[in-house]
């Protein structure tokens, strides 16, 4: 009988640590193990309290060595503060809706909820046009080939969902049908195929081995990370909802289109009554060496976040990516001289556009604005 007793460690802060990266050190303890139920940061005691189920010698042990790892990596830390570039905050007295509970994940959105989800895609589907983009519809699954290009699996394997299956066997699936009160997992085989963490890969394999000059596409789908199962609440899911808009061209064209968009986005969220800021970010690399890349990201302000104050906490609802020509670079992508073109994309979580919006003005239409700001 698996053992559910839950077990409580305070573990030491390391010395090196800068209070600034104190956030971040928590934050990549979750990943530690899949038997952590919780961690926090104890001021009183200075120490990390981490709370895990099945808590054996080995188990344990295998936790303490990664907590060594990952405190041995602090050494290293080169880590930058965000960088405000523009902010709605003092301008507005009525930050928050009178309503701060914490809102735990839904499994269904209710008709009010599909009818602003909707709304805000149409916002953004409109945003798109505004730049000559054509619309796209994507499974929701990548190719092994497609991830070994855009090396998510490498940077982000923390993330990362794959497909099982269940082969194509006269036998197992006998054996199945005759066993209706279990499900096996030893049953599956992989299927070589991953859902997706994003939609932009999908415009590269469309742009996969052309010459062009520049385009501009985009698409809404679902999208599948692998979360610290604890941590999930309304803003944080494993599936989501987002809109992508994905652009090459030259690098003068593609960092010109980032802003414009940008432009369009911050004019939409101050006009529905959003208060927030706009500050250059990094994406969560879990690895030291990987961390690097996020430094590189802030010095060259390569990521933009869009964040949404609700309930007293900004939340991310979008990212403008300038990803240099990386990606078209994997992907193949060129112009009539051969030089690889670069790209950029922006992301919108429309989950978190519609849970901020419910947060601030709740599900009565009456005291929404008015629907012309919306679409």
């Amino acid at each position: 009988m698996k053992d559910t007793r839950s077990y409580v460690m305070d573990l030491s802060v390391p010395k090196d640590l800068k209070n600034e990266n104190l956030k971040e050190f928590v934050e990549r303890i979750a990943y530690l193990s899949e038997f952590i139920q919780h961690v926090s940061y104890e001021g009183s005691k200075n120490a990390i309290r981490v709370t895990m189920e099945n808590l054996s010698d080995e188990v344990r042990k295998q936790f303490l060595d990664s907590y060594a790892q990952l405190t041995e990596s602090v050494n290293h830390w080169r880590l930058l503060k965000d960088r405000e570039f523009r902010s709605n905050i003092q301008q507005h007295s009525h930050l928050f809706s009178n309503e701060e509970t914490e809102i735990a994940e839904c499994l269904h959105y209710d008709e009010t909820e599909l009818k602003i989800l909707e709304l805000f895609d149409q916002k953004f589907v409109k945003i798109a046009k505004m730049f000559s983009a054509q619309q796209r519809g994507y499974p929701s699954t990548l190719s092994v080939s497609s991830m070994k290009k855009n090396r998510y699996y490498n940077n982000f394997p923390q993330n990362v969902f794959s497909v099982s299956e269940i082969p194509h066997n006269y036998k197992l699936i006998e054996d199945i049908r005759g066993d209706v009160m279990n499900i096996e997992f030893n049953h599956f085989q992989s299927s070589g195929m991953f859902l997706q963490p994003c939609i932009c890969y999908h415009c590269y394999e469309e742009w996969e081995n052309k010459q062009l000059t520049e385009s501009v596409l985009t698409a809404e789908g679902q999208c599948f990370r692998h979360e610290v199962s604890w941590k999930i609440n309304q803003f944080r899911k494993s599936e989501f909802k987002m809109r992508e808009i994905v652009f090459i061209g030259s690098e003068q064209k593609v960092i010109s289109l980032r802003e414009e968009i940008l432009n369009e986005t911050w004019e939409f969220f101050n006009k529905i009554g959003f208060v927030g800021k706009v500050i250059n970010s990094r994406d969560p690399f879990f690895f030291y060496n990987d961390m690097k890349k996020g430094t590189f990201q802030m010095l060259s302000n390569a990521k933009y976040e869009l964040l949404a104050m609700s309930n007293k906490e900004p939340i991310n609802i979008a990212s403008f990516n300038y990803c240099n020509d990386l990606l078209c670079k994997n992907y193949n992508i060129s112009n009539n001289h051969g030089e690889y073109l670069h790209s950029g994309c922006v992301a919108f979580g429309i989950d978190r556009w519609m849970r901020v919006f419910i947060n601030l003005y709740g599900k009565d239409p009456t005291h929404w604005p008015p629907i012309e700001n919306l679409i």
